[in-house]
């Protein structure tokens, strides 16, 4: 009867063994589950930090890559804005230049040509004087109007101030003498054409001033 009870004794010690060895097997496979999942989650929380710090690393690499882009484009639209104004500049020079040649050569040619155009008009003065030469004289006259249509179509412009008032600028004054008809200051006559070519004095008038009512004689100017 006791041999009986003990071994039901030790049956059951058994037992309870068994069942708390079995228990902490499954506490220990609980706990590395557990475990396993924390890893898992801490694994997954790093991988989320590095692709958040890789995002901003990527918009902040993107945001400086815009600003060097922008800065390039910003330089490139200076140069071609200084390239577009030099190259302006050198069109006008080019414009001022040809058109400074040309006037220069002009008004060269001009100073050439006015002394046979004095000369012409000398001749023909003189040649009025002898109705005999009547024909010749109107041929020539005819030359002499088509040259002076040629030269103002080349912006020669002549100076004639009979009437007018003496002007140092543009005339040159080789005498005075009195008049009666004309006021101290104005000019009597024209001994030789003046000429300008665009506004610039080729050549000023050689003119007779007039110095007023009276017997006085004639002043030559030297």
């Amino acid at each position: 009867m006791n041999k009986s009870k003990e071994e039901s004794s030790t049956s059951d010690t058994e037992i309870n063994a068994d069942s708390g060895k079995e228990l902490d097997s499954n506490n220990q496979d609980f706990k590395s589950a557990v475990d396993e999942e924390n890893d898992k989650n801490t694994e997954s929380t790093d991988i989320d930090r590095e692709a958040e710090n890789n995002s901003e690393n990527t918009v902040d690499d993107l945001i400086k890559k815009l600003d060097e882009v922008q800065g390039e484009a910003e330089d490139n639209k200076n140069l071609y804005l200084r390239a577009i104004a030099d190259l302006e500049n050198f069109r006008r020079r080019a414009v001022r230049d040809k058109e400074e040649s040309r006037r220069l050569a002009t008004e060269a040619l001009i100073e050439d040509v006015l002394p046979a155009l004095d000369n012409l008009v000398l001749g023909l003065e003189a040649a009025k004087q002898h109705p005999e030469a009547k024909p010749v004289t109107e041929g020539f006259s005819m030359v002499l109007t088509q040259l002076e249509s040629i030269l103002q179509e080349h912006g020669i412009k002549e100076i004639n101030p009979v009437d007018e008032k003496f002007q140092p600028d543009f005339h040159e004054c080789v005498a005075h003498e009195p008049s009666k008809k004309y006021k101290e200051g104005k000019i009597i006559s024209v001994i030789r054409k003046g000429y300008l070519l665009h506004d610039r004095l080729v050549r000023p008038a050689s003119v007779i001033v007039s110095s007023g009512k009276g017997d006085k004689k004639i002043k030559q100017d030297t």
